[in-house]
């Protein structure tokens, strides 16, 4: 199993944010050459059990922005991803043959910023960013279910960016 502890939008010492959370550098998208989307230095580790991956979400979720918006004192200011990467191999039956991958599967888990009103405490930029990227998703997602559409603004925002692999195969798994 693979935790993707890159995904969460927070990361514990990234500095990355999305949607709000204060940044010191923006977050770098690029395209790899299978098409995924990647953040430029997020990290993929390696765990063996669930023990480990979320000691992983812990350590990622440790930078997240958190404030208080007069409802609700620890509400996130920034989105955040967590990706796990269940992969199964079969070893071949025989001592010597090497293991081949069988199967794949990546499950995207995501906690949104709530929408934001401008309250003490929080600046113009970030509710704007929080606003613009939920409004987007809703755009991406009314795109989908629409069949006459051919244009989904996946590109319009980063989160929709990140989610696009997710929310275009109908196979894949996103719990948000």
């Amino acid at each position: 199993m693979m935790a993707d502890s890159g995904s969460a939008l927070s990361g514990a010492n990234s500095g990355f944010g999305i949607g709000g959370a204060p940044q010191r550098r923006g977050l770098e998208l690029r395209e790899g050459q299978n098409g995924s989307v990647n953040v430029l230095g997020l990290s993929m580790v390696e765990v063996e059990d669930l023990e480990e991956a979320l000691a992983v979400l812990d350590a990622s979720m440790a930078g997240r922005a958190w404030g208080d918006n007069g409802v609700n004192a620890t509400s996130s200011r920034s989105h955040a991803m967590f990706q796990v990467v269940v992969e199964g191999w079969h070893s071949g039956g025989s001592p010597g043959c090497q293991p081949r991958l069988v199967q794949s599967a990546k499950l995207s888990f995501v906690d949104l910023a709530g929408s934001e009103k401008l309250q003490r405490g929080s600046t113009v930029q970030e509710v704007t960013h929080i606003n613009l990227s939920l409004s987007t998703l809703g755009r991406c997602i009314s795109a989908l279910i629409d069949s006459k559409r051919a244009h989904v603004p996946y590109r319009s925002s980063k989160l929709t960016r990140l989610l696009q692999e997710a929310l275009q195969n109908p196979m894949s798994a996103t719990v948000m």
